[in-house]
């Protein structure tokens, strides 16, 4: 990046591509000083960048920033292998949605590129770490810290099979948040007591950016640093950036805390402790920071600690060894028999009514998998069905991310729970979602591909989704108990009101239709945290109903 035009370059687009310009990420980062250009609202809801070039504002999607990158890359590999570069396997986040993975493709698509594979970063570090130290039989940890995001995955070798076994991470924390850090103190110190013009101002503090960057790499390798920055306050007055290591570390604990608090969750998701864990594998460019090293070394022992392979390029030849196994498989003796497996980052599901989450796929799952639900209708004489489609952990869909929709119409006349249908889905090596629906009755089939088009991300709603799901734990257990329960009475009462006319006595039909009515919308009043009173609601019912039912030979209510 050149220091003249930071204004027309564009940075971070892996943080903002596949979301939604409503999600709160997206504002809060079109909102902070990180970024030279401005964030706006394209076509279909997306995010995009503006700048202003000789008078004409330009818009590119981060799609199309990232195929530019891809293109250089593909011009650069086809000048290098004197040949047409046409497929890739590309790298991802282990934790990337549905919707950032599809958008993945869409700007591979842009650069003219095949997609072979989306594999997850650590995930093609480990692959190239075991092939190239000839490991076997083995539980790794890949510490996956980059500039933007930190992964932290479980991956098991054996017999030359990769599987993963859980991934955990935050899209959100990398080297960046580090230099954010660096350039919030400094500009603090300088700016403090300080009266410039705001041309000088911003002048120094692009400058200062960049050279807390800077700063930050020179730091990494000294126990103390001190970095010139060229002064625009005065022509005698000299600027240099000055730490030590320990005041470093002080400056920027949390991000390292925080990182503690990912692998500890990675390890708690497959349910082992880190002495299971035979090696951890570190790559990314911000574990060159000795403060990540020694916190990994406490935290496992330093014997279990491998930094033998290149930071940087770990992934890149992992994923080259991906599109070779994928071209090659059966005609190369050193690539025979190898097998990779990935899991999926959240689960996927669909909504059950009064907002509760059916997993149909849960997370962690190897791909490719598929998951199965047959559902029925809610209503007496019910003329559609409406499928939600999410992805998190969350019992409560309020808090998971809405992916898509499916409407099955033209239902025939029935009671409530007497039309069922089946919903099929299907993810693939990659990631992306295949949903079918059908009912049977009438023969309406359904089918969607989750793309990025109809993807609703809340940023909330995926920080939620793993930590929050397991801090409340309890709080979703009574949710779901309370919803099952209702559900079960609504379709008890629902059942009556269909078969009413059974029942002999006119002054009866009205007493129990009366009662159900009441119960109905008593229950629709209360809160998931009022259980205790909804099941005494029912058998307050029950009670007035029962001896009327039983001796019209209707079925005894089920609770």
């Amino acid at each position: 990046m050149l220091m003249g035009v930071k204004a027309l370059t564009f940075i971070y687009a892996k943080r903002i591509i596949g979301r939604k310009f409503g999600d709160e990420y997206v504002s809060k980062f079109a909102r902070s000083n990180e970024i030279p250009f401005s964030i706006v609202r394209a076509e279909g809801d997306q995010a995009a960048f503006e700048v202003t070039i000789s008078g004409t504002k330009v818009i590119k999607t981060p799609e199309e920033v990232s195929a530019e990158v891809l293109k250089y890359i593909k011009k650069a590999a086809s000048a290098c292998l004197e040949c047409e570069v046409t497929e890739a396997v590309i790298s991802v986040p282990a934790r990337f949605s549905v919707a950032q993975r599809e958008a993945t493709r869409k700007a591979a698509k842009l650069a003219n590129l095949k997609v072979l594979r989306l594999v997850t970063e650590p995930t093609a570090a480990a692959i190239h770490y075991a092939s190239d130290k000839g490991k076997n039989n083995t539980k790794i940890l890949v510490f996956d810290f980059g500039g933007g995001t930190l992964d932290v995955s479980i991956i098991e070798v054996a017999d030359k099979k990769f599987e993963v076994k859980a991934v955990y991470g935050d899209t959100f924390l990398g080297g960046r948040n580090i230099d954010e850090i660096l350039f919030n103190h400094f500009q603090r110190k300088f700016l403090k007591d300080r009266l410039v013009s705001e041309s000088r101002k911003r002048t120094f503090l692009r400058r200062l950016r960049i050279g807390c960057i800077e700063f930050k790499r020179k730091l990494s390798t000294n126990p103390e640093a001190k970095y010139p920055i060229a002064s625009c306050f005065g022509a005698d007055e000299e600027i240099y950036l000055t730490m030590s290591k320990n005041e470093f570390d002080s400056l920027t604990c949390d991000i390292f805390e925080r990182a503690l608090e990912i692998i500890d969750m990675g390890l708690k998701d497959y349910g082992i402790s880190k002495t299971d864990i035979v090696e951890v594998v570190v790559v990314g460019g911000t574990t060159r920071i000795p403060k990540v090293r020694e916190m990994l070394k406490s935290y496992f022992g330093g014997h279990k600690i491998k930094t033998d392979i290149h930071p940087d390029e770990a992934v890149a030849a992992g994923a080259s060894f991906q599109a070779a196994l994928l071209n090659r498989l059966g005609t190369d003796a050193a690539l025979e028999n190898y097998k990779i497996t990935e899991v999926t980052p959240l689960s996927l599901g669909i909504e059950e009514r009064c907002n509760l989450m059916k997993p149909l796929i849960p997370k962690n799952w190897p791909l490719p998998c598929k998951g199965r639900f047959i559902g029925e209708t809610t209503n007496n004489n019910q003329e559609s069905v409406l499928i939600k489609i999410f992805e998190g952990e969350r019992k409560n869909t309020n808090y998971n991310s809405l992916l898509s929709e499916i409407e099955i119409n033209g239902l025939p006349p029935r009671r409530a729970g007497d039309i069922y249908f089946t919903v099929k889905f299907r993810l693939d090596e990659d990631g992306v979602l295949s949903v079918r629906a059908h009912e049977k009755s009438t023969g309406v089939k359904k089918k969607l591909r989750i793309t990025m088009d109809q993807f609703r991300l809340s940023e909330r709603k995926i920080k939620m989704s793993t930590e929050e799901a397991e801090k409340r734990k309890h709080e979703d257990d009574t949710f779901e108990k309370f919803v099952l329960f209702k559900l079960q009475a609504e379709k008890s009462c629902k059942h009556i009101l269909y078969d009413l006319n059974k029942i002999s006595s006119e002054a009866d039909q009205e007493f129990v239709e009366r009662c159900c009515r009441d119960y109905l919308e008593i229950s629709e009043t209360l809160d998931f945290t009022k259980i205790n009173e909804l099941e005494g609601q029912f058998e307050m019912f029950n009670n007035l109903v029962s001896d009327i039912l039983k001796s019209n030979c209707l079925l005894q209510i089920e609770s």
